[in-house]
């Protein structure tokens, strides 16, 4: 098996278990639309590679799914938060289009452009979670599967740009946050100096 492989699954699982510590032994408070989002894809992802009767990625995708969906219930037992505000609203409701518009389409290229539409409207929350609350967030999960996102593009290996594109959002995504997580962090310490 690919190393590169191996660590694209490994480190998000190992970043999994980082931010469940954080959210129960330190301030991290997931925003739940961000989360369940997440787990209403990789839910549609598990549910429709079972429908294509593809075996050995329903079982991966069904252990990927499961991330989420603890993030998800822990931050539901109110280890989350969202209040709703009007950035939250509507990251949902584009999110929502975006996994619909996923599901209906024939298109490959175009599911997965919707994909990564409803992923990043997803995202959003917790950007602005990041900017305005930086301590409340994990830069550990966010560093280990930007990581992880290069390992895959490693792995895949492939010159289509298809191929190249959901890695490659991962990657630049979780970047973003580590970013504003870490300047934002620097800001408030050095305000307090």
């Amino acid at each position: 098996m690919n190393i590169f492989l191996i660590i694209s699954v490994v480190l998000p699982l190992i970043g999994t278990s980082a931010y469940i510590y954080e959210i129960l032994y330190k301030d991290v408070r997931p925003n739940i639309v961000t989360w369940g989002v997440w787990f209403l894809i990789s839910l549609v992802s598990t549910v429709s590679l079972y429908f294509q009767q593809s075996n050995a990625a329903v079982y991966f995708a069904a252990i990927m799914a499961l991330q989420p969906a603890s993030i998800l219930l822990l931050s539901l037992k109110k280890h989350g938060i969202t209040k709703w505000i009007l950035v939250d609203k509507i990251a949902l409701i584009l999110a929502l289009l975006g996994i619909i518009a996923w599901i209906v389409t024939n298109n490959p290229l175009l599911a997965l452009l919707f994909s990564i539409f409803a992923d990043f409207s997803g995202l959003v929350p917790t950007l602005v979670k990041a900017y305005t609350n930086p301590f409340e967030e994990s830069y550990i999960f966010f560093l280990l599967d930007s990581i992880a996102s290069i390992a895959n593009l490693i792995a895949v290996g492939s010159l289509f740009v298809s191929d190249a594109i959901y890695p490659a959002y991962l990657f630049m995504a979780n970047v973003a946050v580590v970013i504003i997580i870490v300047i934002r962090r620097r800001l408030a310490k050095a305000a307090v100096v």
